[in-house]
């Protein structure tokens, strides 16, 4: 009799150690799969932050690049809106010359003729 209960002893041993070390592998697979998981979602979430700094700056230059266009172009409209009353003034000095130095008779034409045209056009 003592025999059986001995022999049941060392079977439950047995079972017992087996489903230890059947548990213990199992949690290490367990940990194993977590650990490729957490890597696999650790490369994901890098790759998308890589992707979102070349976006964004991509974007940053895109718009800096808009920025400097715009100011090259409000400078040369500037530089031409310069150009503009430069040559007007120059002209205006030209034909002022020009009117000086006519006789005086065409002078007085010439402001007879404005004067008829302004009252002209405010009539």
């Amino acid at each position: 009799w003592e025999r059986g209960v001995w022999c049941l002893t060392i079977l439950q041993s047995h079972s017992r150690r087996k489903n230890a070390v059947t548990l213990v592998n199992q949690l290490r697979q367990q940990r194993r799969r977590e650990a490729e998981v957490r890597h696999a979602m650790d490369s994901r979430n890098a790759a998308f932050r890589r992707e979102r700094k070349l976006y964004q700056r991509q974007l940053e230059e895109f718009y800096r690049q808009m920025r400097d266009d715009q100011d090259t172009k409000k400078q040369n409209e500037a530089k031409i809106l310069q150009d503009k009353i430069r040559l007007r003034t120059l002209q205006r000095r030209l034909k002022n010359e020009e009117i000086k130095s006519q006789e005086p008779d065409k002078v007085l034409e010439e402001n007879l003729a404005t004067d008829n045209w302004k009252r002209d056009w405010l009539a």
